[in-house]
């Protein structure tokens, strides 16, 4: 429904130029599956992104989105199956300083990355979490296909038994890309 509004909005104002930050283009622009994505993306709270193309991630699209700790991370995902036939790499930030809350909305990612959900179908983008903390959650639920490229931790005590799990309690280890170790170093 949130996308119908959308579209009725757009046709109806054709003049528009800009919504909030994003430039709406001439009208085969205002057709785009990207275009629609990025728009109810600027209608969920707590959500800020910004697409571009990336040389770093193969030539694919990037989307880098910071998300609140009041963000729906559920509308987050099923936005992006708008754009199911054209893959992003997400650099996804959760901003909030809470290590708990950061844990607990990449714990929600669970059902998309590994398409546990009823009726939910697999996400195809894949995602690069740029906080320094990971979910054990996320790591010990995730199935082999995940498209988790990318996470970073502080502490490798702390994530060793869902490191472990990830990348040998499988038939085929995550195929994760990079790992960063992003020791707290603490002085007295």
């Amino acid at each position: 429904t949130h996308w119908q509004a959308l579209h009725g909005l757009l046709g109806a104002l054709p003049h528009l130029e800009q919504f909030n930050d994003l430039a709406l283009g001439g009208p085969s622009m205002r057709e785009s599956p990207e275009l629609t994505c990025l728009l109810l993306m600027q209608c969920v709270e707590g959500v800020a992104t910004d697409l571009a193309e990336s040389a770093k991630s193969g030539g694919e699209a990037l989307l880098k989105a910071n998300l609140q700790a009041d963000a729906d991370v559920d509308a987050f995902c099923d936005i992006l199956r708008l754009l199911s036939r054209t893959p992003l790499l997400i650099d996804l930030n959760f901003s909030d300083k809470r290590t708990e809350t950061v844990k607990a909305q990449q714990a929600k990612l669970l059902p998309h990355l590994s398409g546990h959900g009823d009726g939910v179908p697999r996400f195809t983008h894949a995602i690069s979490l740029r906080n320094n903390v990971v979910s054990e959650a996320l790591l010990q639920g995730v199935d082999c296909h995940a498209p988790l490229r990318e996470f970073g931790f502080e502490n490798i005590s702390a994530v060793l038994p869902s490191l472990f799990t990830a990348m040998c309690g499988r038939e085929k280890p995550l195929p994760v890309e990079r790992i960063r170790v992003e020791p707290k170093w603490v002085t007295n």
